[in-house]
């Protein structure tokens, strides 16, 4: 599996998306039904090639080799592909009795006053003259529209490899994997 048919499933399957927004016939979404068990088919083989390259590096020539490298191999292997990302972390507060939060809605009771506390203080010295002291600047009226394909592309080649994805879970190499037909959705 070659990162090439990775990108074209992508791309066959973004354009059956794009013929069946614009047409909602019930050949546009057939063909998009797919194209998208197509790029299932094409990423679990790729998964599945990705594990066996993986373990090929296992062996027991490589163990005596290099036993960390081949540890750190069979980590990578049972942790999968999303085993950089680091579980949820409940945060549990103390109350004022001393036994700890177990619900969001405690935690909460317990944040509140403080932060009520922190944001509407009545007794702190405030100055509203100083807001006539700043040198307003004009306003750009270009960045109120949408982001050029070439904006997109340079921001995503600016973005660092290795950081964990955000709440899309979509991680920068995925970004920087996309075909240049797959931009326009972005």
């Amino acid at each position: 599996m070659s990162e090439s048919e990775m990108l074209a499933a992508i791309c066959k399957r973004n354009e059956a998306f794009e013929t069946w927004i614009q047409q909602s016939s019930p050949d546009a979404q057939s063909a998009l039904r797919k194209a998208r068990t197509d790029l299932r088919a094409t990423k679990r083989d790729a998964i599945q090639k990705w594990a066996h390259q993986k373990a090929q590096g296992c062996s027991a020539a490589e163990l005596k080799a290099d036993p960390k490298k081949v540890w750190r191999t069979v980590k990578e292997l049972q942790a999968g592909l999303t085993g950089h990302h680091a579980p949820l972390q409940e945060m549990q507060m103390k109350k004022s009795n001393g036994t700890m939060a177990l619900t969001d809605e405690e935690n909460a009771d317990i944040f509140g006053p403080h932060f009520k506390f922190l944001f509407n203080r009545d007794d702190a010295p405030v100055d509203h003259t100083v807001l006539g002291l700043i040198i307003q600047i004009e306003a750009i009226e270009s960045t109120g529209a949408p982001p050029t394909i070439d904006e997109v592309k340079i921001a995503i080649a600016k973005m660092i490899n290795g950081k964990s994805p955000g709440e899309d879970g979509v991680t920068v190499a995925a970004l920087k994997a996309l075909p240049d037909c797959s931009m326009v959705l972005l």
